[in-house]
């Protein structure tokens, strides 16, 4: 019993342990929902920013009437990120801000004049903004860790402050011929895509432009230069721009374009203002809701919509309900190309834009007047580029034909780069591989020296041509060239070895037959040989002999010196009297004395050491 009793009072207890945390829990609740009910009140002030009937697609009007709205703008460059040579590019992270006014919008009345209001970011979607792109762009990013990185900030009076923290990659034309003594500019294009110069207008906010105290970069000094405010002309330049990179290497062409349609639609309601052939502005989103051609690019492989705040895009209306629309793009399409007279080669890339959906016999597709515009600043490094138009073109599928639109781009590739770069080298190492037959051949080293050094240049310059050269399974014209090259200084090299050899061979036959003969004559020389070295030996004892006793005359003064002589009287010719002698070289006295003086040296010689003596 006791046990039982035990075991029920902790139940109890158990129980109205969750009783409490139930009523606990409950008593929470409405605790939760007040603090929620409490953030949004404190938003409703943000929210009641947009009063009721704001049109985001309609410009607010300017706070000086009569006037264009004034959109401001400052920026400050924070880093140089990329400096790319080969894809000319150049890559700049910077604060972006954006200031206009918008007098539609309601701020708190607890704002004071000059005091900046915090709105979050979210409701900048919803409100009108300048349709702001930045020209020849490839790249952008905004910096995002859990929300993008931008401000909104308004004033009492409707100023507008936003701010946002990218990266713009934009394409810079550098020239190299000055490398590395060169210097590049690049421009930062900012512009208005959608609204004209008479409803709005761009200038710099103070400060303008500032520049990192700390901007730097490993290979360049930067230095960012403002410009003033600049109104541009356009158009209907189609083409703008061809991708700076090489097209072979993806056998792909990147063009950059305003495209541009035109069509009537009698169904929409134009302003009542609105006079016959002024157009009127629309703001783009309205586009997404309008009837629009089903167009496509024939073997697209990107398409890209340039946007930095809101789309590259613009539409505008008649009257009469002629309809513009423009949008600035890049496309990317598949270029067939042929690279067997390659860098000789010329290019054929065709533009397909034809619709998809309607037949020829609802829909027909022509060129608006004036067709396609080549922009003047359309150059490449590699290639000479020119647009040709064609007329209206009508394809059929399935027994259903289709309008259509085509344009090609034909590139044709510039020779000086491959001239400098490969052609002229690869033959000044052949002559110089051929001036080797100028070399004696004896000279073994320097011939082969001079050939084998010919032959590994131009294989490692082989090698290099093909890496930088298009892949393809066929032989190029740049290929047989090279392997020409090599196969000329190859026999080069292989004729100076065959003579080689067929000189050593000879040479080895005539100093076998040289030295049979040298070996017969020296045979025949033997015999005689042996029979005068006796008489040499015998002659050579002799010499020595005399030497050794005529190191001495006979009064012991030496042999050499000068002594008095007494002549015998009865020689003919010789007066009586002291001589004296002078020992000289016997061929050079005996040609000069006479017959006395002979005798008188015939007789003097022994006396003398066998030296002859000269009469003074």
């Amino acid at each position: 019993m006791t046990l039982l009793r035990l075991f029920e009072s902790v139940r109890q207890q158990q129980q109205q342990q969750e009783e409490e945390l139930v009523s606990a829990a409950e008593e929470m609740a409405p605790a939760r929902m007040r603090r929620s009910t409490s953030w949004l009140t404190s938003n409703t002030t943000t929210r009641s920013v947009l009063p009721p009937g704001y049109d985001m697609l309609e410009k607010p009007s300017s706070p000086i009437p009569g006037q264009p709205l004034k959109v401001s703008l400052s920026l400050k460059v924070r880093d140089i990120q990329d400096i790319n040579e080969e894809h000319m590019e150049l890559a700049t992270e910077m604060f972006l801000r954006f200031y206009w006014t918008d007098n539609r919008l309601v701020p708190p009345e607890t704002l004071q004049p000059g005091q900046w209001f915090n709105l979050h970011p979210a409701i900048f979607d919803k409100m009108w903004k300048p349709i702001t792109f930045v020209d020849h762009m490839k790249g952008l990013r905004i910096y995002k860790l859990i929300s993008p990185a931008s401000s909104l900030r308004m004033q009492s009076d409707g100023f507008i402050r936003y701010s946002v923290l990218l990266t713009v990659t934009i394409v810079c034309k550098m020239s190299f011929r000055d490398y590395p003594f060169d210097s590049q500019h690049c421009v930062v294009h900012l512009e208005d895509y959608s609204y004209r110069t008479e409803e709005v207008v761009y200038e710099w906010e103070t400060p303008g432009i500032e520049v990192s105290p700390d901007l730097t970069h490993d290979h360049y000094d930067i230095k960012v230069e403002v410009l003033d405010t600049q109104n541009y002309s356009h158009h209907t330049n189609v083409n703008r721009k061809v991708s700076p990179l090489r097209p072979e290497a993806s056998a792909e062409l990147a063009t950059e374009m305003f495209l541009r349609f035109y069509w009537t639609d009698n169904r929409l309601v134009p302003p009542e203002t609105l006079q016959p052939g002024q157009w009127f502005n629309l703001h783009p989103a309205i586009f997404d809701k309008m009837w629009k051609p089903i167009t496509f690019v024939d073997h697209m492989k990107g398409l890209r919509i340039y946007k930095l705040i809101s789309p590259a895009s613009s539409l505008r209306m008649q009257s009469d309900g002629f309809i513009r629309y423009s949008v600035l793009l890049t496309v990317t399409i598949v270029c067939k190309m042929s690279f067997r007279d390659y860098p000789f080669d010329s290019q054929h890339c065709v533009v397909h834009l034809e619709d998809y959906s309607y037949r020829t016999e609802e829909v027909v597709y022509e060129w608006e007047t004036p067709g396609i515009e080549v922009s003047p600043d359309l150059t490449h490094d590699h290639y000479d580029i020119k647009v040709e138009v064609l007329d209206t073109q009508n394809y059929s599928h399935h027994t259903m034909s289709f309008p259509a639109l085509e344009f090609h781009v034909n590139l044709q590739r510039r020779l000086s780069f491959h001239l400098l770069q490969t052609f002229i080298p690869s033959a000044l190492f052949v002559w110089v591989g051929w001036l080797s037959f100028l070399v004696p051949p004896e000279v073994v080293p320097g011939r082969m020296v001079l050939t084998i050094t010919t032959l590994l240049t131009l294989t490692a310059m082989f090698n290099a041509v093909r890496a930088e050269s298009p892949k393809a399974s066929y032989a190029k014209a740049v290929d047989i060239w090279m392997a020409g090259c090599v196969l000329f200084v190859f026999f080069a090299l292989s004729e100076y070895v065959i003579r080689h050899q067929d000189e050593g061979r000879g040479g080895a036959e005539q100093e076998e037959a040289r030295a049979r003969a040298v070996g017969v004559q020296r045979g025949q020389t033997d015999s005689g040989q042996r029979r005068q070295s006796g008489a040499q030996r015998h002659r050579r004892r002799r010499l020595q002999a005399g030497r050794q006793r005529h190191r001495l005359g006979r009064d012991g003064r030496p042999a050499g010196a000068l002594r008095p002589l007494r002549l015998p009287h009865h020689l003919p010719g010789v007066q009586r009297g002291l001589l004296v002698l002078l020992p000289v070289q016997a061929q050079h006295v005996l040609g000069q004395l006479g017959s006395p003086a002979r005798e008188v040296a015939t007789l003097a010689g022994p006396w003398c050491g066998g030296q002859v003596f000269a009469i003074r």
